[in-house]
């Protein structure tokens, strides 16, 4: 049985893919689980957001599925972000360096 083609964007995508990329869409949020919540692996401000987020979880072990330790979980991933990108920015910082040294070598 052919494929029925649909055009989209100058993309042609069979109409069985179809079916799977409108259900993708459904079921997969664009954001990722955030990364491992060790206290060694984040600075004070996280783990103190993370102990809160964990204490909410335990208060509320029914509620938290209603929404009620939602803001404890965004305020925790905007400091996951910003530790995120300020390894990612030291990273970037000394990508040169390490070059310079290895190239020395």
């Amino acid at each position: 049985m052919p494929f029925k083609l649909r055009y989209v964007a100058d993309t042609v995508i069979p109409k069985s893919a179809q079916y799977w990329l409108a259900v993708r869409s459904i079921s997969c949020s664009p954001q990722r689980m955030h990364s491992d919540l060790s206290p060694h692996l984040h600075s004070d401000e996280c783990n103190a957001l993370i102990a809160a987020l964990k204490k909410c979880h335990a208060e509320n072990p029914f509620k938290k599925f209603l929404g009620v330790c939602t803001a404890a979980d965004r305020e925790m991933t905007k400091c996951l972000r910003r530790e995120r990108e300020r390894k990612r920015q030291l990273n970037k910082d000394k990508g040169p360096i390490k070059k310079k040294d290895f190239s020395a070598v």
